[in-house]
């Protein structure tokens, strides 16, 4: 027996394979946006551990201090402004695709929405993952340490899995179909 409250509209059901055949050169190519801001950390993580040579018995600095405060306020900003200018640029794609836009047209569209939020998002952890490491390195403070390693922790919490895209794109896309953005 059909479920009595399913669209029969092909649009509003919209599944992830309909997402998943439409390019599959991006979701690599997200990976590897996120992989290389990732990598950056690491490495300069290593050349810092070089340089200090694992010791970590400075005094808290003013740097340490900004840093954990810019760690405190991209833990923050890494959700708020990415999500404020995905949604405008959601509105945007809204008005400018009409129902006739192909699935694959709003698949493209959507999907660089998704690329540029995780882009900013990404980006803020790792400058404020940059800038504890450089006070770690100055002044050597294990707090600017941990505050890398949890930004860290966050840039791989957010690595876009196949899934996550998928889905993402795929409810936006029924969001733009009814309406609603």
């Amino acid at each position: 027996m059909d479920n009595p409250y399913a669209s029969n509209s092909d649009e509003s059901n919209l599944s992830l394979n309909a997402v998943a055949m439409t390019n599959p050169a991006d979701l690599p190519a997200l990976q590897i946006i996120a992989g290389a801001l990732m990598s950056g950390i690491v490495f300069f993580a290593i050349i810092v551990m070089v340089m200090t040579q694992g010791k970590f018995d400075g005094n808290i600095g003013i740097l340490t201090i900004a840093g954990l405060a810019f760690a405190g306020l991209a833990t923050i900003n890494h959700v708020v402004v990415p999500k404020f200018i995905v949604t405008m640029q959601l509105r945007q794609a809204a008005s400018s695709l009409t129902t006739e836009t192909a699935t694959e047209d709003k698949v493209r569209k959507v999907t660089g929405i998704y690329r540029t939020g995780m882009i900013i998002a990404l980006a803020m952890l790792e400058g404020a993952g940059f800038l504890n490491l450089i006070a770690l390195m100055l002044e050597h403070h294990v707090a600017s340490l941990a505050a890398t390693g949890f930004l860290f922790m966050l840039m791989l919490v957010r690595f876009p899995t196949r899934n996550r895209v998928e889905w993402w794109v795929a409810n936006e896309i029924r969001k733009l179909n009814s309406g609603i953005s």
